[in-house]
């Protein structure tokens, strides 16, 4: 009897705690919160801007609209949040579970997702101009009209991916393994692809003027109506694709 009504108060207690922790970080009373359980909280429109949420539990968290300009989530578990909106200029996600997260339309311009877990999440229109994103894993995720110009991808892992009508330019994808991505009638003008390992992918139609594939390894993908002029091949193993005239190569 003793342990279900600690059990019950406990419960009882735990809701309004973690309210005036929500409410304290809104009013800007407190600018730190690593380790935080902050699952399903409400930060609908707040300014938390440079707050320090560096491994917190962030499940399911609303961010919509908010203000989190330099914001710090290092080591979070963002899970199913919502960031729908959100302006996270210079934002560090460096190493975030960012699995199943909604950014559409979110301004990342800056932000280092260096690491970063991104897996089924929704980046439509997410400006993301000179982001990090050097050694992360996306995957079945939609980022499809995102701006990523000037962006750092070297070494990044991206499987089943959705980039159409997006822009690319002057980004580094070095070193990159990508599989079963469709980056189709995006503008990809001087990005690097160097050295990566490219399979079933889709570039129909892309704008690969001047872009660079040395000593990448390029097989079972489609280039059909690409612009690859100035583009550099030196180097690239390139087999069973569809070259930019339609052609066919084994």
């Amino acid at each position: 009897m003793r342990i279900e009504l600690a059990a019950i108060a406990f419960i009882a207690t735990a809701a309004p705690a973690m309210a005036d922790l929500v409410e304290d970080l809104r009013n800007g009373v407190i600018t730190e919160c690593r380790g935080c359980d902050l699952r399903e909280a409400n930060f609908k429109k707040a300014d938390l801007s440079g707050v320090d949420l560096t491994g917190a539990d962030l499940t399911g968290a609303r961010f919509h609209r908010a203000i989190l300009n330099g914001t710090i989530f290092a080591d979070a578990d963002a899970t199913r949040a919502n960031f729908n909106l959100a302006q996270l200029r210079r934002a560090d996600f460096s190493g975030a579970d960012l699995s199943e997260t909604l950014f559409y339309e979110a301004q990342l311009s800056g932000a280092d997702m260096t690491g970063v877990t991104l897996f089924g999440a929704k980046m439509q229109h997410a400006r993301m101009t000179s982001a990090v994103l050097a050694d992360a894993t996306i995957e079945e995720s939609d980022m499809n009209a995102a701006r990523i110009n000037n962006a750092d991808l070297s070494n990044v892992t991206m499987h089943n991916v959705s980039i159409k009508e997006a822009s690319l330019g002057r980004s580094d994808f070095s070193g990159a393994t990508m599989s079963y991505l469709s980056i189709v009638e995006s503008d990809a003008v001087r990005a690097n692809f160097a050295d990566a390992t490219i399979e079933f992918t889709d570039f129909w139609g892309t704008d690969l003027r001047e872009t660079d594939f040395t000593g990448a390894s390029v097989r079972e993908s489609r280039f059909s109506r690409a612009n690859m002029r100035g583009a550099t091949l030196e180097g690239a193993e390139i087999t069973r694709t569809f070259r930019a005239d339609g052609t066919f190569q084994e």
